[in-house]
């Protein structure tokens, strides 16, 4: 009778866990691993041309400040079959600020190493994927990052290349690999009296895998929107291919370019510095070198040189005095 009251309670006891088991509720891949947070962060593929994200655990009681270094680490360590986005060579300090207003933390990043040399694909991969990792952070509002440069007189001065908030954040959670940016450029055409440069200002959503330059180019072929502001470049251009390299961007454009220009000394270099001193406007690049239909040459019409790269001319753009 005993034995079989033991078994009667045994049995009971795994029929009760069994019925617990059934309504408690069901883990979710690694966010049910007690003290563990999970996070998402981006790395990307050899080429560096796309972001591909994955679910990493962190330590759910880290401060702020160590949470920050525990991610980066994470972002160098990347999975198998995956890149990270952190280049060789490329290092990055961080703080983290408290706005009492906001309630939310601010995160402010440096670089050194060699930020300037990074292709343009890898480092739209490395910014975007970056910042993008951080802004989704619970409690983080704000995500500045700063690229720690040489001034004229030899010390350092650090530039803010990027700026986010939750508020402008663009993701698009059925597709990791679709991105865009906000990006405001300094394009240059000629004035109404046809002897200068003039700036103007635009703001433009920039995709993950494009090139700048190429949008800077596409806009000046475009044409000014300002009252009173000149095209630049000659009807029939069409853009061939453009590269950076060493902070030397490369702009290929077809024989139009040449045909098509009225020629004269003065014409020849607004329509030349209209594209070397808006593209040099962009971080990241220091020269332009033209190439026509794929080959170099001496002179642009007949006036101008374009032989070698060519530097941002401040004395062709327009100034109050004038």
């Amino acid at each position: 009778m005993r034995k079989w009251l033991v078994g009667r309670l045994i049995m009971i006891c795994i029929f009760a866990a069994v019925l617990c088991g059934c309504t408690q509720e069901p883990e979710e891949g690694e966010a049910a691993v007690e003290g563990k947070e999970v996070i998402r962060l981006y790395y990307t593929n050899e080429t560096a041309t796309t972001l591909q994200e994955v679910e990493v655990l962190l330590e759910d009681h880290l401060r702020a400040q160590e949470r920050i270094g525990e991610i980066i680490k994470k972002m160098q360590a990347p999975p198998e079959d995956m890149f990270s986005i952190i280049p060789q060579g490329v290092e990055i300090s961080h703080s983290v600020s408290y706005n009492s207003i906001t309630e939310k933390q601010e995160i402010r990043l440096e670089i050194d190493g060699p930020y300037e040399s990074l292709t343009p694909n890898m480092e739209n991969v490395f910014r975007v994927g970056l910042m993008k990792s951080l802004i989704r952070l619970e409690n983080v509002g704000s995500v500045e990052l700063y690229v720690n440069t040489e001034n004229e007189q030899g010390g350092k001065e650090s530039v803010r290349i990027s700026y986010l908030t939750v508020d402008n954040v663009i993701v698009n959670e059925a597709d990791a690999n679709f991105f865009r940016d906000e990006v405001e450029l300094t394009l240059y055409f000629i004035n109404e009296n046809g002897d200068k440069l003039v700036e103007e200002k635009r703001t433009t959503t920039v995709w993950i895998s494009e090139v700048i330059a190429e949008e800077i180019m596409n806009m000046l072929i475009a044409g000014p929107q300002v009252e009173g502001h000149k095209a630049s470049i000659p009807n029939g251009t069409v853009i061939n291919q453009i590269l950076l390299r060493n902070n030397v961007c490369y702009v290929d454009l077809s024989e139009a370019f040449v045909r098509n220009q009225v020629a004269g000394e003065l014409t020849e270099q607004l329509t030349i510095y209209s594209i070397v001193n808006s593209l040099t406007e962009y971080y990241g690049v220091d020269s332009v070198q033209f190439l026509i239909d794929g080959q170099p040459r001496e002179y642009y019409k007949s006036h101008v040189l374009i032989n070698t790269p060519l530097i941002f001319n401040e004395e062709l753009v327009e100034t109050e005095e004038d």
